[in-house]
């Protein structure tokens, strides 16, 4: 019996060898983003109620500028008297006491 020796294409070898690097770059990156999202809504359960936001935004994007207690007495006719957000990754509590008065 004899034994036939394939030649291989140098530019196949190339082209597998930059497939599987790019696939484990990406599956690394989405290992990280997964766990990073899991661990955000585990923190999130784990807090009192607030609207849900965005990861790694958080609820910067619903705070408005100017006059940030009218949103916060929003989220207290919704979610209670303590409110949990997000400013960036950063939890924020806040408590809305009833002697407040918003000005107009």
């Amino acid at each position: 019996m004899a034994f036939l020796k394939l030649s291989w294409d140098s530019r196949l070898e190339k082209a597998s060898s930059t497939t599987s690097w790019t696939s484990l770059v990406i599956a690394a990156y989405l290992a990280c983003l997964l766990h990073f999202v899991l661990k955000w809504l585990n923190l999130r359960r784990s807090m009192p109620p607030g609207p849900l936001g965005i990861p790694f935004i958080g609820n910067m994007h619903q705070m408005p500028s100017e006059k940030p207690w009218v949103k916060f007495t929003e989220w207290k006719s919704r979610y209670g008297p303590v409110v949990s957000i997000f400013l960036g990754s950063t939890p924020v509590i806040g408590k809305k006491t009833g002697n407040t008065r918003i000005p107009t």
